[in-house]
């Protein structure tokens, strides 16, 4: 059976009571994906083997630094007014530096969400997300 992992590597989580805390634009969070390979003995599942895969960077971003025009957005995701967050994940270059304009490469928006040419639940993603875990295993789905 094969899972693939997400391992926390870098988070920036930004302190929502000061103005000025705006470094990347939103929460960010950079997670190191592997694809697990595990057999089954005797109803346990043991792994073989991790093989690395690469990085993607998840951005929860600020609603100042979201364009409104270009990326328009239901109202579910916008979230409440008084909150400086918008209610969605996007994913975006791990290299991208210009923190006022956020260029997602695609959002968590949709049912199912592309990363490393496999499909997977963006519900189950975001849910993991939301939480910041240090680590988490999903399956792909075909």
């Amino acid at each position: 059976m094969v899972k693939y992992t997400f391992k926390l590597s870098d988070s920036y989580i930004p302190d929502l009571t000061q103005k000025k805390d705006d470094l990347y634009g939103g929460v960010k969070l950079v997670y190191k994906i592997y694809k697990s390979f595990y057999i089954s003995i005797f109803k346990k599942e043991l792994n073989v083997f991790n093989l690395y895969i690469g990085k993607e960077t998840f951005l929860r971003p600020f609603k100042h630094n979201w364009d409104k025009k270009r990326y328009w957005l239901p109202k579910p995701y916008w979230g409440k007014i008084r909150h400086p967050l918008i209610r969605l994940w996007v994913v975006i270059d791990t290299h991208l530096s210009d923190k006022k304009k956020v260029i997602p490469k695609t959002d968590l928006s949709h049912q199912d969400i592309k990363l490393f040419n496999k499909k997977f639940r963006s519900h189950q993603l975001a849910k993991y997300l939301f939480s910041k875990s240090n680590k988490f295993q999903l399956l792909p789905i075909n």
